[in-house]
Order: C-alpha cells, then sequence, then structure tokens
C-alpha cells in the first residue's frame, strides 16, 4: 500500500438484541484500482466497556501496520462515532485519526425520510403543530411540545428527522393547513391501495399498463452497474410507487370516468388536493435521483463524486422551497418538507458549509479544480489558500539525490515548478473524454506520479476516500445488516478468518483463489 489507507468501521446487527458485530474495513487504491477489503470482525454486546470497540480496532490496525497509514475514518452518524475517533485520537500520535467523514448514504438517506415524513400514515397523537383550525382557539406554543410520533424506524434517525420537521416548520414560518396534511397523509396510503387493487385484478393488459413501463427503466444511464434501493416503504418504494401513480394517472381517471368494474379503484381516486401533492413529490423525488445513482453503483462511491451530487441536491431542494422549480405555486407541505430534508443535511453534517476534506477532494478532481466553487459563487481565494497549505503540510517537498526516502517524496530540481499545487492549480482543467482517454480517474493520477508525484499521491489520497461505511446492498435499507444468527453455530477464529479472507480475495494480497483456499486450510 503505497499511498493513503482510509479506515472504515461497519456494523452488523445480530437477531439476537443483546449483541452485534463490528466490522474493520480499510480502502485503498493500488494501480487504478479500489479495493475495500474486511481486517477483523467482532461481537460487541450491551455489557461491552466502552473503550471495547476503539481497543479492538486500535489492535487491528497495529496488527497490520497501518496506525500511521490512516488518512481518514467513515462511519455512521451515531453518538457513538465521536467517542471512537477520540479515543482513537488519544493511543495514537496520527493526528488523521480525527479525521472522521460522515457516512453520505445515512445523510442522503434522512433527507429522504424527512423529505417523506408528511406522507407517512397519520400519528398517533394529533399533531397541533402543523396546522391551525380556524375556528379554534389554541395558546399552546410550538416550541412547548414534543413531536409525539415516529416518522423513522430507528430512535436515532427518527429523532433527528423530527427535529428536521421542527426546524423547517420554524423556519418558513408556514401554517400547513388540515386539509393539505390530511391529502398529504392519504397520497401514500392511496396509492398503497391502487397497488393492491391492480395486483389483484385479473386484465393482464391493466396490470402491464400500471406496472410495465417502471420496471424497464433504470435509475441510471451510466454504462456501470446500479441496485435499485428496496425496502418495505422504504425511499425505493415510496418513491417507485408515487412514479407509477402519477404516470398511471390518465388511465386511472379514464377506468373510473368509465365506470369500468374493478372492485375497490373508486376509494383510490385522488382529489385535487392530493393530485397537486402527488405532482409535486413526485418532482421532488427526482432531484434525488442523481445522488442515489452514485451511491447505489456496483463500485464503491467516492466522497468527491457524493459531494458534487449532493451539493446540487441542496440547491434543487431549496428551488422546490422557494417554489422556483415546480412551475406553481408549491403546497405549503412540499415547501416544508423540501426545507426539512435541508435541516436533516444540517443536522446530521453539523454545518451547512462544505468541510475543508470535502472541498479539497473535488478541487483534486482535474475536471473541478477551483472553477467548479467559482461557477457556484464561492470564495475561491480562501479555497485556494486552504488546500496549498494542506498541501504543504502534508506533502512537503524531499530534494535527495538518487536516493529514496520513506518519509517523504523524492524530487529533481528541475520538477519542483511542475510538482506544485500552485501550478497545478493555474492550469487549465481537463475534459471528462481526456480523462476517460487515460483509463479513468485513478489510473490518470497513477500516471501523474511519475511527473508530479506529490500532487499525483495528495490527489490519490483525498480522491479514493469512501463517501458511505455500508456495502452496496445496504445504501438505503435504514441502517445496518441484519444477520441470521447462524454465524454463532461457527467457531469464533473460523467466522472472522472466513470473513476477511473472503473479501481480500481479488486485491494484491491474495490475487488468486488458491492462495484464500491454502489460508483457510492451515
Amino acid at each position: 500500500m503505497s499511498g493513503a489507507v482510509h479506515l472504515i468501521i461497519d456494523g452488523w446487527t445480530n437477531r439476537t438484541p443483546a449483541d452485534s458485530l463490528v466490522c474493520v474495513v480499510v480502502a485503498w487504491q493500488e494501480d487504478g484500482r479500489a479495493f475495500r477489503p474486511i481486517l477483523d470482525v467482532a461481537w460487541v454486546s450491551d455489557l461491552s466497556p466502552e473503550s471495547y470497540v476503539t481497543n479492538f480496532i486500535s489492535g487491528c490496525l497495529e496488527r497490520y501496520g497501518l496506525i500511521r497509514k490512516i488518512k481518514t475514518i467513515c462511519l455512521r452518524n451515531a453518538p457513538h462515532s465521536e467517542q471512537v475517533c477520540a479515543g482513537l485520537h488519544a493511543k495514537h500520535s496520527n493526528p488523521y485519526l480525527q479525521t472522521r467523514t460522515v457516512c453520505y448514504s445515512h445523510v442522503v438517506g434522512l433527507m429522504m425520510e424527512a423529505f417523506t415524513s408528511f406522507l407517512r400514515p397519520l400519528p398517533r397523537v394529533t399533531p397541533v403543530k402543523y396546522f391551525q383550525d380556524a375556528g379554534v382557539e389554541d395558546d399552546t406554543e410550538m416550541d412547548d411540545l414534543e413531536l409525539d410520533y415516529s416518522l423513522s424506524e430507528r430512535e436515532y434517525n427518527a429523532d433527528l428527522v423530527q427535529e428536521a420537521v421542527r426546524n423547517a416548520r420554524r423556519e418558513l414560518d408556514i401554517d400547513i393547513e388540515r386539509k393539505v396534511l390530511q391529502g398529504a397523509r392519504n397520497v401514500l396510503s392511496k396509492v398503497t391501495a391502487l397497488e393492491q387493487v391492480i395486483s389483484q385484478v385479473n386484465s393482464q393488459a391493466l396490470k402491464q399498463a400500471y406496472w410495465g413501463r417502471s420496471q424497464q427503466e433504470s435509475v441510471s444511464e451510466t454504462h456501470r452497474s446500479v441496485v435499485r434501493p428496496r425496502g418495505s416503504r422504504k425511499w425505493g418504494t415510496i418513491r417507485d410507487s408515487m412514479m407509477r401513480c402519477s404516470e398511471f394517472i390518465s388511465t386511472f381517471r379514464n377506468l373510473v370516468a368509465a365506470g369500468v368494474n374493478v372492485p375497490g379503484i373508486e376509494e383510490c381516486f385522488l382529489d385535487e388536493i392530493e393530485q397537486n401533492i402527488l405532482d409535486e413529490f413526485h418532482t421532488g423525488f427526482e432531484v434525488f435521483d442523481d445522488v442515489v445513482s452514485v451511491l447505489s453503483l456496483q463500485e464503491t462511491p467516492f466522497l468527491h463524486e457524493v459531494v458534487v451530487e449532493l451539493f446540487n441536491l441542496r440547491m434543487r431542494l431549496e428551488d422546490i422551497r422557494n417554489g422556483s422549480r415546480l412551475g406553481t405555486s408549491p403546497t405549503s407541505v412540499t415547501r416544508v418538507a423540501a426545507e426539512a430534508a435541508l435541516w436533516a443535511y444540517k443536522l446530521m453534517v453539523k454545518d451547512d458549509e462544505l468541510p475543508d476534506i470535502c472541498i479539497i477532494a473535488v478541487v483534486m478532481h482535474p475536471t473541478h479544480k477551483l472553477q467548479w466553487f467559482n461557477k457556484r459563487g464561492m470564495d475561491t481565494r480562501r479555497i485556494e489558500a486552504a488546500v496549498i497549505e494542506r498541501f504543504n503540510q502534508s506533502y512537503p517537498l524531499v530534494l535527495v539525490k538518487g536516493e529514496s526516502n520513506q518519509d517523504g517524496l523524492v524530487e529533481s530540481k528541475h520538477a519542483v515548478a511542475t510538482d506544485s499545487m500552485g501550478n497545478y492549480l493555474d492550469r487549465p482543467t481537463l475534459s471528462k473524454e481526456v480523462i476517460e482517454e487515460k483509463g479513468g480517474l485513478l489510473n490518470y493520477w497513477n500516471q501523474e506520479l511519475v511527473t508530479q508525484p506529490r500532487v499525483a499521491q495528495m490527489a490519490l489520497d483525498y480522491l479514493t476516500i469512501p463517501a458511505t461505511s455500508v456495502d452496496l446492498t445496504r445504501i438505503f435499507s435504514g441502517g445496518q445488516m441484519a444477520t441470521n444468527g447462524l454465524e454463532k453455530h461457527v467457531n469464533y477464529d473460523t467466522f472472522r478468518a472466513m470473513m476477511s479472507m473472503g473479501s481480500w480475495f481479488g486485491t494484491p494480497v491474495l490475487p488468486e483463489i488458491d492462495a484464500v483456499a491454502n489460508l483457510l486450510e492451515m
């Protein structure tokens, strides 16, 4: 591993609530290929000391000699995450062990939760803070009441989503009328009921009219494979169901008007308010598509890819909130939903500004550089100064004649001018076509190690930072992967070995399957 290594802490829940699995993963690149194997797996119970996870991770890094190689840590956005990072930093002198990147699939997932919160079933108690009865006087202040119902299956996510909705309501100072709020609640229940009605009819033509087009569509036009997020009433199914209903609506109206006998279909008919809300949320769902496509790639999504799409997503949500994207004045519930999604981002990232690590990752992409920020009205002078300072601190110039030095990068005097951050930033941006001709982004920078080793190494280190701590199959599943509990029937060390060895197959360490088999038989 010649460059930086990025630490990923993943988690799997066990069927037994008393314990779960913690998975220590490392990510790095070599010769233009990105790898993400497992170092080790451990069981964590409610009785484990608070320092157990930190000590376990520290032991893994020490055994593999990776303490000084770690550049960033990516783990889920939960209260204990900060404690883990602080504990690792306290145990070791590597300052980068405090450089934590958030799990952006978790961020986007909760933005989706906040956006769709008003579509979910009626709460257990009356949400008095979301509407105002014309003839009823109520002296209760909004801040005096808790939003006493769940918008998410998990308490941590639910609390954050509820806070995002409260802040959005307070920020916009909008009263959502009772009929509009009820209309939003009715939309998803009627869409769900329509799907059940369609699934039970005998007409194949009607089923094809409803299900056909959506099943043939792909989330992304990219040549790389994608996986559609799935889950009961999760983002993927909510989005797909409402999209199908929106496209089916003309056929739906014709059936009702013609009096076609489809049992139960009249109860699924949307009134004018509900139809407007459906159309507005359908448009809102579309603004998430680009970032969902990046996060759903079969390959590991990188931070620089997600940051760009997430920035665009926030701009589009602001347009919906301000009413400048829908073409007509949006309903109050749609505006609050868009603002709630923006607040979910703020609460997760802890700041409305891009973190420095995200800025550097975007700058080191040769098609972006400072121009990407300039087009978006950001202060490029401050960004340029910060990037150059980080470059000079982390990638110092070492002049050595004819020798290599493990503590720095070797440069000849005639290459000093070329291998500087100022020179890189001053050169024009490259087109995507040029990068593709070089074999892709990582291959391009691997080739540049010959002519500008310091700049290229910094680029490789930052462009390989992972954007999510969970694997592809769980990007929008709502969190940790649930195991079936069968691992409890396997020897502890055998299970750890099988999990680790399997993930290392195909990397430069274990390129052949025979090597994996031999290790497991030892």
